[in-house]
C-alpha cells in the first residue's frame, strides 16, 4: 500500500475481538513523519535503529529513531508501488536495495558502497534479497544468485530456470538459504550446494520467515484445498501444520515472539496468534481497517 506518512508504532491500532469487545490499547504512537513521495512496500530496520524506505519517486530515504528524514539518495530507479519485498538492512548497518537489474549497498550515511548486476528480471516481480549474518547477499529472481560484502558476485545456481508465471523467496538462517519458486522450496548451503528440494501441497509460495530458529513460515497461495494461509515447514522440508487466514488478501511475512506464537494479518483486519501446534490461540478485528487493502 502507498502511503506518505511512515508512521512508527509499538501498538498499531486499538483492537476488538471479532465478538465485540474492546480491548486496552497497552503502547502509543512514538512518532509520525511525512515522507515526500509515498513508500514502496517494505521498510527495512537496521541494527542501529535506521529506518530505511523507498519512495515511489525513486529514492531511498533513512529515518533516524526520532522520526528525522537523514537523506535521500536519488539514483535506485522508479519503483511501482505494488512490487514485493526489494530492500533490507545488513548487519553493517547498510541498506541493500534490489532495483531493476541491479543491486545497490547504500552505507547508512547514504553513500553508495557497491553496485552488482545480477542480470535479466522477471517482469512480474522484482528480485528479491536477503542476507547472512557474515555479510553474504543472496538475490532471488530469475536465478539465485549469491553476492559478497564487495559486491562481487560468489555463485549464482538455477541460471535461467525461473519462468515469468512463478514467484520466488528467499530466507536465510545460519548456513542455510531457503528459496522458494512457485511451490518447490529449496534447502541450499551458503556455499552455494543444493541439499534438498520439496514440492509442497500449494500453487504458490509467496512469503518466507524463519520463525524459531529451526522452522520455516511460508505464506503460500492457490491451494488445491481451496484456502491460503501460512505453513510452517520442518528442516525436513516437510510440512508441519497449515493455518488457513481467510478473508481479504494477507501479509507475506510473519512475527513470532519468545513462546514461539506466530503472529499475522489480512487485508480485511484481522490480526491473528497461532500456537505452536498451528491452533488459533486468538483472532481479533483491527479498527479502521479497510477490507481488500494490503497488510504488511
Amino acid at each position: 500500500m502507498a502511503t506518505r506518512l511512515l508512521i512508527i508504532l509499538v501498538f498499531l491500532l486499538p483492537l476488538r475481538s471479532l465478538a465485540g469487545e474492546q480491548a486496552t490499547p497497552s503502547f502509543a504512537l512514538r512518532w509520525r513523519t511525512q515522507l515526500p513521495a509515498p513508500a514502496v512496500e517494505p521498510i527495512a530496520l537496521s541494527r542501529q535503529g535506521l529506518v530505511y524506505v523507498l519512495g515511489s519517486d525513486g529514492k531511498l530515504r533513512a529515518v533516524d529513531s526520532l522520526g528525522r528524514i537523514l537523506w535521500e539518495y536519488p539514483a535506485v530507479g522508479k519503483l511501482p508501488p505494488t512490487y514485493p519485498s526489494n530492500l533490507m538492512a545488513a548487519p553493517d548497518g547498510s541498506a541493500i536495495v534490489a532495483a531493476g537489474t541491479n543491486i545497490y549497498s547504500i552505507s547508512s550515511s547514504g553513500q553508495e558502497l557497491w553496485k552488482a548486476s545480477v542480470g535479466e528480471q522477471s517482469p512480474h516481480w522484482l528480485s528479491k534479497v536477503a542476507c547472512s549474518d557474515t555479510g553474504l547477499i543472496f538475490c532471488a529472481s530469475r536465478s539465485l544468485v549469491a553476492i559478497d560484502s564487495s559486491g562481487k558476485i560468489v555463485w549464482k545456481l538455477f541460471e535461467n530456470q525461473i519462468k515469468d508465471e512463478g514467484h520466488s523467496d528467499i530466507a536465510v538462517h545460519g548456513s542455510l538459504i531457503f528459496f522458494a519458486v512457485s511451490n518447490i522450496l529449496h534447502k541450499i548451503s551458503t556455499d552455494g550446494v543444493l541439499i534438498k528440494s520439496q514440492q509442497l501441497p500449494h500453487t504458490k509460495i509467496f512469503g518466507l520467515s524463519v520463525i524459531d530458529g529451526e522452522h520455516l513460515l511460508a505464506a503460500v497461495r492457490d491451494d488445491p484445498r481451496g484456502v491460503t494461509g501460512f505453513s510452517k515447514i520442518d528442516s525436513d522440508l516437510s510440512e508441519v501444520w497449515f493455518y488457513s487466514l481467510q478473508g481479504g488478501d494477507f501479509g507475506d511475512s510473519a512475527s513470532v515472539d519468545p513462546t514461539g506464537r506466530v503472529f499475522v494479518n489480512n487485508g480485511d483486519g484481522v490480526f491473528a496468534a497461532i500456537d505452536k501446534s498451528g491452533l488459533s490461540a486468538w483472532r481479533r478485528q483491527t479498527v479502521g481497517s479497510q477490507a481488500g487493502g494490503h497488510p504488511s
